[in-house]
C-alpha cells in the first residue's frame, strides 16, 4: 500500500510538471476500478492507471458518488 501511494504522488508530481489535464468520471453506483476502467475506456486496461492516479480506500468497491479522475489525453471510449 505503501509503494502504491508513493507511485501515486510521484504520477501526480509529474502530471502537474507536465500540466495534463485530467477529466472527472463520477461513479453512479459501486464499482470496482476495473468497471471504471471498462466505462471510461472500454476495457479494463487502464485499472492500473486509474489507481495510481486516484487515492482509493477499496479499489473494489467504490462508492457511488465518487469522482475518479483520469487523464484526458488516454483515448477515452
Amino acid at each position: 500500500l505503501h509503494n502504491l501511494w508513493s507511485a501515486s504522488n510521484k504520477l501526480n508530481r509529474d502530471a502537474l510538471k507536465l500540466a495534463i489535464p485530467t477529466t472527472p468520471f463520477v461513479t453512479a453506483g459501486i464499482m470496482a476500478i476495473s468497471d471504471v476502467s471498462t466505462a471510461i475506456y472500454g476495457d479494463n486496461s487502464h485499472a492500473v492507471d486509474l489507481m495510481r492516479a486516484n487515492a482509493l480506500t477499496d479499489p473494489l468497491s467504490i462508492a457511488a458518488g465518487t469522482t475518479i479522475k483520469y487523464y484526458a489525453t488516454k483515448k477515452a471510449a
